[in-house]
């Protein structure tokens, strides 16, 4: 087993509970609830200020449905990009405001979408 500091294990924790809870389409409060337990302590251990004494993570393991080890001995925390680079490049920007998905102008319609527009019925 490898040894890491307290802040690094709860940091651990946390992160593998966000993603179990997320896999499993749960709330937290939903897991407070099947755990009957108060809903601020899940919050505590999801944003690694605490961890579950050995009864509640045993009671995680049973409602979450997941691997012991997951919690007991939690993966380290997936490194993000340094910097999100991709949502500055004027590429993915222009391919955004041209599928009207940015704060970007409208694109102009393709030939044959005004005419639809103007054909939908009024109310």
């Amino acid at each position: 087993m490898l040894m890491v500091g307290e802040q690094e294990r709860r940091d651990r924790f946390g992160y593998a509970l966000r993603e179990a809870l997320r896999k499993r389409g749960m709330s937290e409060r939903q897991l407070a609830q099947r755990m009957e337990i108060d809903p601020r302590q899940v919050a505590r251990w999801r944003t690694g200020k605490g961890l579950p004494d050995i009864y509640q993570t045993q009671a995680l393991i049973a409602v979450l449905r997941v691997k012991e080890d997951l919690f007991r001995n939690p993966p380290p925390v997936p490194e993000p990009p340094a910097y999100p680079i991709e949502d500055y490049l004027l590429e993915a920007v222009d391919r955004g405001v041209a599928q009207g998905l940015s704060d970007g102008p409208p694109a102009a319609p393709v030939d044959g979408e005004l005419a639809e527009r103007q054909q939908l019925p009024r109310r």
